[in-house]
């Protein structure tokens, strides 16, 4: 089943609780919390209590974003996130891949595991890792023969970025055919769209993007969540 989803965002002028009152009241199934900048400490009391009832009564599926620079965290603050993650039983926890240790991504997929979520590392900008030199692809690949012989294999997978591939020239359904072609599950889309010049985060159907293209290779591969971002 492919689901739709809305993720909070620092620059709408909105509060969280009124960010999940938005998709809720358009009908849409999933809420991805994207810390972008900030921690689960910064979540007020009375929208932590409204997380934890839609979450109970199964009123909308959570999926989170950990911050961009989640590896540069100290051990406390990391454990915050993780002490989130065993709260919330997120259905994804997404990560950058260009600053992702093996080490890390190891850790990560098996707290998704064991949470019952599953670690979905997203390609970025630029498309370069910042410790070991290889592209988005390359990496999935290497982290997938990684796992091969983990109990926690299946807790890993990929987010495609519209917009970040589309900026580094990179086609969305270009990932989409080879991580499928290579074994690599997609749990996660996030859709926006730019001229391919900058990751302007617009409107669908406002930049260069294909989506008609992307759609139709998309929606024909596997279960996905898709993600609108703004």
């Amino acid at each position: 089943m492919k689901r739709l989803g809305l993720q909070s965002s620092l620059y709408n002028g909105l509060q969280l609780r009124d960010e999940i009152y938005t998709a809720m009241h358009h009908n849409i199934s999933t809420f991805d919390i994207f810390f972008d900048t900030w921690s689960p400490s910064d979540i007020p009391e009375d929208t932590y209590k409204l997380i934890s009832e839609l979450k109970e009564n199964n009123q909308l599926f959570f999926t989170i974003h950990l911050p961009i620079n989640f590896f540069e965290l100290s051990y406390p603050e990391q454990q915050s996130f993780y002490s989130f993650i065993e709260f919330l039983k997120p259905k994804t926890i997404t990560v950058h891949y260009n600053t992702l240790s093996y080490d890390l991504l190891k850790d990560l997929v098996n707290i998704a595991f064991y949470n019952g979520s599953v670690l979905s590392v997203e390609n970025t900008i630029p498309n370069n890792h910042k410790i070991y030199g290889t592209d988005f692809l390359a990496f999935m690949i290497e982290a997938k023969k990684m796992l091969e012989y983990s109990d926690t294999k299946e807790a890993f997978a990929a987010t495609v970025d519209t917009g970040h591939s589309f900026v580094n020239g990179i086609s969305p359904e270009y990932y989409v055919t080879e991580l499928v072609k290579n074994g690599i599950n997609i749990a996660t889309v996030h859709l926006h769209d730019n001229d391919g010049n900058a990751d302007s985060h617009q409107p669908l159907g406002t930049g260069r993007i294909n989506f008609y293209k992307f759609f139709l290779i998309s929606f024909f591969s596997q279960n996905l969540n898709l993600s609108i971002q703004k």
